[in-house]
């Protein structure tokens, strides 16, 4: 007498993973081939499609709310109207090109935006304001983590194309050739308004003589970006300490003839005006109280004395 048959052991997952293992006796393999490709070709052509649509400036700047300030200066800037009537849309800078990295970070963006979205972190131009420099110095940092990969898809820093620029670009760009810097250290706010109060590096200029030192931003600024003007240390780091820097700024004395009270003759005599020894600053001032790398420099004596008569331009 046959044994009755004893019914599937196992949980749920376990019944579904013996079926899929079980041999077909309905289908022969060349069906479920053509099964497999037709399944394949679906899957492949609908996540083509899916990373081209979520692709498109209309999407990015529609799709989401918080996203319409963003489209709108990505649209008025170099990067979305410029002459040569190139643009770089928001796929170019902001997602991976290489599969299957793209797919997984558009999965991993998009969930963060959907939730974003939903709980209104970003709902009014002012609440996106607030986040600005928190989603921008996120930006940044994926930036300075791959050299700037985006940028580098387009723009070509090669000694060839150095060699081509003027003398500012060169120098800053070989910096980027020596590994030194990447394009993101200079080039914040290219597509989009900076974090209030942030001005764009790459609208710098240097001074003449940091410019034929060879000096990249990072050199004074580190690389957090440039928020502020760095520390007198950082600039002492160069031009030596402040005994140093008197020492070698005694040409900025005046000398004058006086006549000497005891002998009737003239003679020279110095008076000690020279900003880095006078009795305001024992130490204690910042560089930067006078001097301004990308603009004009103040002269902080001027502020209480008639400095026409005595004192040189503060470079």
């Amino acid at each position: 007498m046959a044994e009755p048959e004893r019914a599937p052991q196992g949980g749920l997952i376990v019944r579904a993973w013996r079926r899929l293992r079980r041999p077909s006796v309905r289908w022969s393999v060349l069906a479920l081939v053509c099964v497999g490709i037709a399944v394949g070709f679906v899957m492949t052509t609908g996540t083509q499609v899916m990373v081209a649509v979520t692709g498109t400036d209309a999407f990015c700047g529609g799709a989401c709310h918080s996203m319409q300030w963003v489209a709108s200066e990505h649209a008025k800037s170099p990067h979305g109207l410029n002459h040569a009537g190139t643009v770089a849309a928001c796929h170019d800078c902001h997602i991976p090109k290489m599969y299957p990295h793209v797919l997984w970070y558009k999965a991993r963006a998009g969930i963060k935006d959907v939730i974003g979205e939903v709980r209104g972190v970003a709902a009014t131009e002012e609440l996106f304001n607030k986040r600005r420099l928190q989603m921008a110095n996120h930006v940044w940092a994926e930036y300075k983590a791959n050299d700037s990969r985006a940028c580098r898809d387009c723009h070509r820093i090669t000694a060839e194309v150095v060699d081509r620029q003027n003398e500012l670009a060169r120098t800053m760009h070989r910096q980027v050739i020596d590994g030194k810097a990447t394009c993101i250290d200079c080039h914040k706010g290219v597509a989009h308004k900076l974090p209030e109060g942030m001005v764009a590096t790459a609208a710098r200029t240097l001074k003449p003589h940091h410019a034929k030192a060879g000096l990249a931003c990072t050199a004074c600024h580190g690389t957090a970006g440039v928020a502020a003007p760095p520390p007198t240390e950082t600039c002492l780091q160069c031009h030596g300490d402040r005994a140093a820097l008197a020492k070698r700024t005694e040409r900025l004395n005046k000398v004058v003839e006086e006549k000497n009270a005891v002998t009737g003759k003239m003679d020279s005599v110095v008076i000690d005006i020279n900003p880095h020894h006078g009795h305001h600053d024992r130490g204690r001032l910042d560089c930067a109280e006078c001097h301004r790398e990308h603009a004009k420099s103040a002269n902080l004596c001027a502020q209480c004395h008639d400095v026409e008569r005595w004192m040189k331009p503060t470079p």
